[in-house]
């Protein structure tokens, strides 16, 4: 009497996504987009603070994707996140040059050359 072949484990599931990286590797920005957002709140008012809140609203939904198995809605608010948040950036550093070259002429205006320059102009405009 010969004896049955042994039995084989039933081969592992198929992948759910092919993803390349498992959900860990999800970045959120969340703390990135909060920064940009108090910064550029501070340096551009509110037209500053728009892109970063939308970026939190992204960052946000991360982890509830995550949490819901749904790899690849996660990937794309972070990724969506990643965008609003150098958006927000851009937006903050456009603050500061405009804050500097403001600050800048203000000084500038106010030199001894740029006041004849504004007597000479009045003088010619009173003719």
């Amino acid at each position: 009497m010969s004896m049955p072949p042994p039995i084989q484990p039933p081969p592992p599931p198929p992948p759910q996504m092919s993803s390349t990286a498992p959900a860990d590797a999800i970045p959120t920005h969340m703390a990135w987009s909060i920064v940009v957002t108090v910064a550029t709140f501070c340096i551009c008012c509110v037209v500053g603070a728009v892109p970063g809140i939308v970026a939190i609203v992204f960052a946000s939904k991360v982890n509830r994707e995550i949490a819901d198995g749904r790899l690849l809605e996660a990937r794309r608010a972070s990724r969506n996140a990643k965008i609003w948040c150098w958006v927000a950036t851009g937006v903050g550093v456009l603050g500061i040059v405009y804050w500097a070259v403001s600050i800048f002429m203000a000084f500038a205006g106010n030199t001894p050359e740029s006041l004849k320059l504004l007597e000479q102009i009045k003088a010619a405009q009173q003719r």
